[in-house]
C-alpha cells in the first residue's frame, strides 16, 4: 500500500462538516463520512454498521471533529483489528480536533502513517501502551483532562507534543522515537515520567511546566537536548541518563533537587539553574560545561570531570523570552559547593561559591583547582573560651569543614565547631594536613591575598 504523508491544511477546519447536532444544539463539526451527510457518530445504526463492516485493517481514517463515546472508539478498533495478531492496524488517522467523552485507549495500535491528534480534548484518560506508529505522532495542543500514558510507545519518525495540556500524571516510560520528540510548551498538572526513553534525534522540552516531579531515568537522546524555560514544582532527575550530542539545560526553575548522578554527558553542556540542590554523584562530564547556578547546595562527590568544568554563582534571576523566571519557593542561601570527595579538580573552576560546608578531603588534584571571584571557607571560632579551669584562645583563620567535625568530635562543640552530618565519617588531622597543604598550594597559584 503506498502511503500518503500527512500534510496539514491551511485550514484544519474545513473538512465538510456532519448536518448533526451536539447535545445543547450547537452544530457538530465531525467531517462528513462519506457519501453520508453525517460523522461517524451521527451515523444512523445501520449505516454506521455498514461503515464499521466495510473497515479492513490497515484502512486510513478520517474522523477529524468527530465527537468519540469509549464504545464507539472501541467498535471502531475493533473493526481494525488483524486476525492474526489481534492488534488493531490503522493506516493514516486523522483525529484532529476530535473530541473523546471518556477514556481513550490506543494501547497495541499499530499505525502504518501518522498518527494525529492536534487539537483534540480528552476527557478522561488517554493510552497509547505499546503502540506502534510508523509515521510521526502528533498531539499539537491536546487537552487531556486526566493522565497520559505513552509506555514502549515506539515512533518511527517524530512525536510532537507542542502545547499539550495534561492535567494529571504522564508517563512515557521506554518511548522510542527514531527522530525528533519535541514537547515545548507542554503544561503538565502532577508528574512526568520518561524512565527508559529513546530518541533518535533532537529532543526539546522548552518552556515546558510541571506541578510535579520529571524523572528522566536511563534517558538515552542520541542528538542534542534542550530544557530551555522548564519550570518544576518538584525535583527533576536524570539518574543514568545519557546525552550524546550538546544539551543545553535551562535557564529553569526546580522547586526541590536537580539530580544528575550517574548521567553522561558526551556533548558540551550549558545548564542554568535556580534549585534547591544540585546532586552530581557520580556524573561524567565527557565535554566541556558550564554551571551557573542559583540557590543550589551542589554535590560533585565521585564525579568525572574529563573536560574544563565551571560553576559559578548567578546574582541575577534568569530570563526567557524577556521575562524573569518565577523562583518563588526558593530560600535565598546562596550557592554552596558541599562535596568534592573523589573529584578530579585539574578541570574545576568555582566562582564566586560558599565553601563552609564543603568536604575536601578525597579530592584529587586539589592543589590544581581554581577559586574565582568571592568564595567562603569556614572560620574557626574566635575569642576566648574556658576548658575547665584553662582559658583557651582560638584564633581566627579559614578552616575546612572537617577540622569543625573532628574538633566538635573532641568535645569541643560548645566552643563553636560544627559537628558532622549524621553518618559522615570524621577525618583525623593526619588526612586534613595534606588537604590543607593543597588548598594553601591553590591559593598561591591562583595568587589570593591572604584574608580573600
Amino acid at each position: 500500500m503506498t502511503v500518503v504523508p500527512y500534510r496539514a491544511a491551511p485550514d484544519t477546519a474545513s473538512w465538510p462538516h456532519c448536518d448533526g447536532a451536539l447535545p445543547g444544539g450547537a452544530e457538530c463539526r465531525g467531517r462528513r463520512v462519506e457519501p453520508h451527510t453525517a460523522c461517524l457518530a451521527h451515523l444512523p445504526g445501520d449505516e454506521r454498521s455498514a461503515y464499521l463492516a466495510g473497515l479492513r485493517p490497515g484502512a486510513d481514517l478520517d474522523h477529524r471533529g468527530t465527537r468519540f463515546t469509549e464504545e464507539l472508539l472501541s467498535e471502531l478498533l475493533t473493526a481494525l483489528t488483524e486476525p492474526s495478531t489481534h492488534r488493531p492496524r490503522i493506516g493514516q488517522a486523522r483525529f484532529e480536533r476530535a473530541t473523546f467523552c471518556g477514556d481513550v485507549r490506543f494501547d497495541l495500535v499499530e499505525f502504518d502513517a501518522d498518527a494525529v491528534f492536534d487539537g483534540a480534548k480528552i476527557a478522561g484518560d488517554i493510552s497509547f501502551n505499546q503502540a506502534e506508529i510508523s509515521g510521526r505522532s502528533l498531539f499539537r495542543q491536546v487537552k487531556i483532562g486526566g493522565n497520559g500514558s505513552f509506555d514502549r510507545m515506539k515512533v518511527r519518525r517524530r512525536v510532537v507534543f507542542e502545547r499539550a495540556e495534561i492535567d494529571g500524571n504522564a508517563w512515557f516510560d521506554r518511548m522510542n522515537v527514531g527522530g525528533r520528540a519535541v514537547f515545548d510548551g507542554a503544561k503538565i498538572g502532577r508528574d512526568a515520567c520518561f524512565t527508559g526513553m529513546e530518541i533518535g534525534g533532537y529532543f526539546s522540552f522548552d518552556q515546558v511546566g510541571l506541578g510535579g516531579d520529571a524523572r528522566f531515568d536511563r534517558a538515552h537522546v542520541s542528538g542534542s537536548a534542550s530544557f530551555r524555560g522548564l519550570r518544576v514544582g518538584g525535583q527533576v532527575s536524570f539518574p543514568g541518563a545519557a546525552f550524546e550530542g550538546a544539551a543545553l539545560i535551562g535557564p529553569m526553575v526546580c522547586g526541590r533537587t536537580l539530580n544528575l548522578s550517574e548521567a553522561v554527558f558526551g556533548g558540551a553542556v550549558t545548564m542554568e539553574a535556580a534549585a534547591a540542590a544540585v546532586r552530581c554523584r557520580r556524573t561524567r562530564w565527557a565535554s566541556t560545561a558550564a554551571l551557573r547556578l542559583r540557590y543550589a547546595a551542589v554535590d560533585l562527590s565521585d564525579a568525572v570531570v574529563e573536560y574544563p568544568l565551571s560553576i559559578t554563582a548567578r546574582s541575577r534571576p534568569f530570563i526567557v523570552d524577556g521575562e524573569e523566571l518565577d523562583e518563588s519557593g526558593l530560600m535565598d542561601a546562596g550557592v554552596r559547593v558541599m562535596s568534592l570527595r573523589g573529584v578530579d579538580a585539574a578541570h574545576l573552576v568555582l566562582t564566586s561559591v560558599d565553601l563552609t560546608e564543603c568536604l575536601f578531603a578525597g579530592t584529587i588534584h586539589l592543589d590544581q583547582l581554581r577559586l574565582e571571584g568571592r568564595y567562603t571557607l569556614a572560620a574557626a571560632p574566635s575569642g576566648l573560651r574556658r576548658r575547665g579551669m584553662r582559658p583557651v584562645r582560638w584564633t581566627p583563620r579559614r578552616t575546612l569543614a572537617e577540622e569543625h567535625h573532628w574538633r566538635a568530635a573532641r568535645g569541643w562543640g560548645a566552643d563553636g565547631w560544627t559537628p558532622a552530618p549524621r553518618g559522615e565519617e570524621v577525618q583525623e588531622p593526619a588526612a586534613l594536613a595534606p588537604v590543607y597543604r593543597q588548598l594553601r598550594k591553590a591559593f598561591e597559584d591562583g595568587k589570593h591575598e591572604p584574608g580573600r
